[in-house]
């Protein structure tokens, strides 16, 4: 219906984006044991809850803010340099984040690229550089901001 169409989105000039995909080939992930000791031993068995998904992003790409509600995630870079902000669960309140009805949920209001983000929140920040061949694991509700430093392929799986 010519009534409900919706246009594109239109990028900026100078607005970057990234390409999220789920993996659901699994040839794709063949070469990924999930079982082995190391990954039993931080998973404590829990199963994938989420099919795993590819990310694609160019330099200068963000994802804002935001938390995971899944008990464990995995981030595995496999091309390129990604710059991955943590805070941890006791600053949610202080990230300002939509409510759970919002379409923006578990994102926050306060951006840490603006002048105004609080002080006191760096104050409890932690900052990784992943590297090809890293693997991240870390829990739900670490709010997290990340930035693409080079052209970038990670793989994220949630347990």
């Amino acid at each position: 219906q010519e009534e409900n169409r919706q246009e594109p989105i239109v990028y900026k000039n100078g607005e970057n984006y990234y390409w999220q995909s789920k993996i659901e080939e699994e040839d794709l992930l063949k070469d990924i044991d999930f079982d082995v000791a190391a990954f039993r031993s931080i998973t404590k068995g829990r199963p994938i809850s989420q099919a795993p998904r590819m990310w694609i992003s160019g330099t200068g790409s963000i994802s804002p803010t935001h938390y995971d509600s899944s008990s464990l995630s995995s981030l595995a870079q496999i091309k390129g340099s990604k710059r991955i902000i943590f805070w941890p669960p006791s600053a949610i309140r202080k990230l300002e984040p939509y409510a759970d009805s919002h379409c923006l949920r578990r994102r926050a209001r306060q951006d840490p690229t603006s002048d105004e983000f609080p002080e006191d929140l760096w104050d409890l920040a932690s900052e990784i550089i992943l590297n090809p061949g890293d693997l991240l694991f870390f829990p739900g509700r670490w709010p997290h901001f990340v930035e693409t430093l080079s052209p970038s392929m990670s793989v994220t799986v949630r347990f």
